[in-house]
């Protein structure tokens, strides 16, 4: 099957080529000894994490589940979903493998070629990939804008906090953009993976629940529960729209892994200090690294949520593309083009707070070494 194969990779280079394309970046590498700040560095969830998984392998909890997700976790997930205004049935949540399948599924199930998809500030470049491979038309208006009169998009998908710059938007703000999608008859998805790595867990309810429940929610145990490598997200969505969208998950995947499922109840269920303690390490993180950059010249947004970091460095090369590739020769330092997330990042590089905290200061002092050579 070698034809097979080679057909694969050809339609798999023309996907990753057409999303390049469509972002405007070039695909990145590193000089020998070059620091990536672009990938997290080694980490892992809490014990009381570890051990749910642990002990539902010991009790034989190694087949599938049901597809939709075990009922505990699909519970936890539709409390909390609640509680952060975006109401949500138990039976209208669906467990993934991660969040990325989570937007996969929401976005298959709305977008066909030719489909209009309005996106709102940012986002991730495998969710690029995802809409080119689908066939949809992208238009791309800024976080906190205004829905054009004239577009003839049929679905906005927008992230909060951002996907690209960890910016959550200011009160009320995806609230009416939703309303405005709705009352066009659009299909919402909102990208919630960052939201339990929000610094300020306490969320931002909208003031009209029934829009936060007629909208399709994805989130992620990556970032906040250090389980990126545990596969474990989900989606919200009206439970009319429900059914379809689960037979494209169990066509996909069946079901997500048992312990993963298993692991993030047990997330979900606490004890929560270890998350308030994460959440304060990566704020001193933030702040430790923001106020270096900044003694170097180097002004960097503050995120509102871990783990990325947008640095602003035009003086270095107005474009991005040709400001990462200096960095990556002159500094060895790999960091990603602001680019690659839309254009609302455009000018501004990106690294990851959840860098090898080692890695990540001297990534800074070489970037601080080869900025005052560029001035």
């Amino acid at each position: 099957m070698r034809w097979r194969t080679n057909m694969n990779d050809q339609i798999g280079q023309r996907i990753a080529g057409r999303a390049r394309e469509l972002l405007g970046v070039s695909e990145m590498s590193g000089p020998a000894g070059a620091i990536d700040l672009t990938v997290a560095g080694p980490d892992g969830p809490a014990e009381h994490v570890q051990s749910a998984a642990i002990a539902a392998l010991e009790r034989g909890e190694t087949h599938y589940t049901d597809r939709q997700g075990i009922l505990p976790l699909r519970e936890k997930i539709a409390e909390q979903s609640t509680i952060e205004g975006y109401p949500a049935q138990p039976d209208a949540v669906v467990v993934t493998n991660g969040g990325s399948e989570a937007l996969y599924i929401l976005l298959q199930s709305v977008v066909t070629p030719g489909t209009g998809v309005l996106v709102a500030g940012a986002i991730a470049p495998n969710v690029a990939r995802m809409l080119v491979f689908m066939g949809g038309r992208v238009e791309w208006i800024p976080a906190g804008g205004e829905i054009p009169a004239g577009t003839m998009a049929s679905v906005l998908l927008a992230g909060n906090p951002s996907p690209a710059s960890g910016i959550t938007l200011p009160h009320g703000t995806i609230e009416r953009l939703a309303a405005a999608a709705l009352d066009r008859e659009m299909a919402v998805i909102i990208d919630r993976s960052l939201a339990w790595s929000a610094f300020d867990p306490a969320g931002m309810p909208f003031a009209d629940a029934e829009i936060g429940a007629r909208v399709m929610t994805a989130g992620s145990f990556s970032h906040a529960w250090g389980m990126a490598g545990w596969r474990a997200g989900y989606f919200t969505t009206p439970l009319d729209q429900r059914a379809r969208m689960q037979e494209l998950k169990q066509a996909m995947s069946i079901c997500t892994s048992t312990a993963s499922q298993f692991a993030a109840l047990a997330a979900l269920e606490g004890p929560n200090d270890w998350l308030a303690s994460r959440r304060a390490h990566f704020l001193a993180i933030r702040d430790e690294a923001t106020t270096a950059l900044d003694a170097a010249g180097i002004p960097a947004i503050p995120p509102d949520a871990w783990p990325p970091l947008l640095l602003d460095t035009r003086l270095i090369h107005p474009d991005d593309r040709q400001a990462a590739a200096m960095i990556r020769q002159s500094a060895g330092v790999i960091v990603g083009p602001g680019s690659a997330w839309g254009p609302t990042a455009r000018g501004y590089t990106r690294i990851r707070l959840d860098a090898d905290v080692d890695t990540l200061r001297e990534g800074i002092a070489r970037l601080a070494a080869f900025h005052n050579t560029c001035g």
